[in-house]
């Protein structure tokens, strides 16, 4: 049998939705919402695409990519969004199509890396070894990321062969110190006027990271979000000195237990005391209501070093990293901080036992 791809239509959405939840009933709300909002957004663009295979006019599997919401503009590595194919037409090379056509858009975007993240979940083997086959390679895993024993795996593969070296680092010199051991560190959230504050806070960390962060501000504010925070640490002296945002791991889901740190920054005079002040304070509200786990990343490089040494310091450990993932040359190092452990998966019964018993 043929397949025709083209990219998914608002008349798409019925079947795609049940399409996924034919393959994970956990995705399917979600799925529908995130797909949704592509479609009032206008579609296939630079920023994101979704295909979808259609057997005899009727859609039977669905791919889709994205660039990475914590770090647009400016990167040019995307992530696979929804993948999925009807159990009917597994194994009948529908994936492979999906998978070609939007390698071969990605390209033409320049995209230098594709990433996918996969559940460790067994019921997952059968996109892991799609993955194997298509090149990608395991490059880090976030340990018990949806739960007790489910790990989140992050699989990469290089859609460009030619190595794309880093720009020199373009970090001014730091502003002289100016913290006074009396200039009290305080947190509240941010309001649309402290954006040009805010953005100038990135400006010791390079040229780029002024312009992600700003783009990031913006889109806080144009588009808020119910389950998104962003605050800021001030002092009755320097004024804003620091600045940090919140986001479940899945960006529709309120009730989540993880949450990441996308945004964070400071005043260099004021980092020792605002870093402690904005993490302790996200800490504080996760704990209350019962979060299990916190993530941020950093660029690899000299200019987040102190910022870098400063999570470790508040408790986050360093869990490992994405090589080439800014640039050839400039991982992303993950750190995580657990604020509760996840009670023990339930044992599974052993083979021939039954489970009733």
């Amino acid at each position: 049998m043929g397949y025709e791809v083209r990219e998914l239509r608002a008349e798409d959405l019925d079947e795609i939705t049940r399409v996924i939840d034919l393959c994970d009933d956990d995705d399917s709300s979600p799925a529908r919402r995130d797909l949704q909002d592509y479609l009032r957004e206008g579609g296939l663009c630079r920023a994101q695409g979704n295909f979808v295979a259609l057997a005899g006019g009727r859609p039977v599997g669905i791919v889709g990519y994205a660039v990475d919401r914590f770090d647009e503009p400016g990167v040019d590595v995307y992530w696979g969004t929804w993948f999925y194919v009807h159990p009917e037409h597994h194994g009948r090379g529908v994936g492979r199509v999906l998978y070609l056509h939007t390698i071969e858009a990605l390209r033409r975007l320049g995209c230098r890396k594709l990433y996918a993240n996969v559940s460790s979940d067994p019921v997952y083997d059968a996109a892991r070894r799609f993955y194997a086959r298509a090149g990608f390679v395991l490059e880090h895993a976030h340990p018990d990321y949806f739960g007790p024993g489910e790990h989140s795996e992050i699989y990469a593969v290089r859609l460009d062969p030619h190595r794309r070296p880093a720009p020199p680092e373009d970090c001014p010199p730091a502003p002289p110190a100016v913290l006074q051991a009396r200039d009290p560190v305080r947190v509240r959230e941010a309001r649309p006027t402290y954006r040009p504050a805010l953005v100038e806070l990135f400006r010791p960390y390079g040229a780029m990271q002024a312009v992600r962060a700003d783009a990031y501000v913006w889109r806080h504010f144009a588009r808020p979000e119910p389950s998104h925070r962003l605050y800021v640490a001030a002092s009755r002296r320097a004024g804003l000195v620091g600045v940090a945002a919140l986001e479940p791991a899945e960006e529709e889901e309120v009730d989540t237990e993880v949450f990441w740190v996308p945004l964070l920054g400071t005043h260099p005079a004021y980092r020792e005391a605002a870093v402690p002040v904005l993490l302790g304070h996200i800490e504080a509200r996760q704990r209350r209501r019962g979060g299990r786990r916190l993530y941020a990343s950093l660029p690899g490089v000299p200019a987040f070093a102190e910022l870098a040494a400063e999570l470790e310091r508040a408790g986050f450990e360093r869990e490992g990293a994405l090589p080439d993932y800014y640039a050839d040359g400039i991982e992303r190092v993950f750190f995580c901080k657990a604020l509760s452990e996840p009670p023990p998966a339930a044992p599974q019964p052993a083979a021939g036992a039954d489970p009733s018993s």
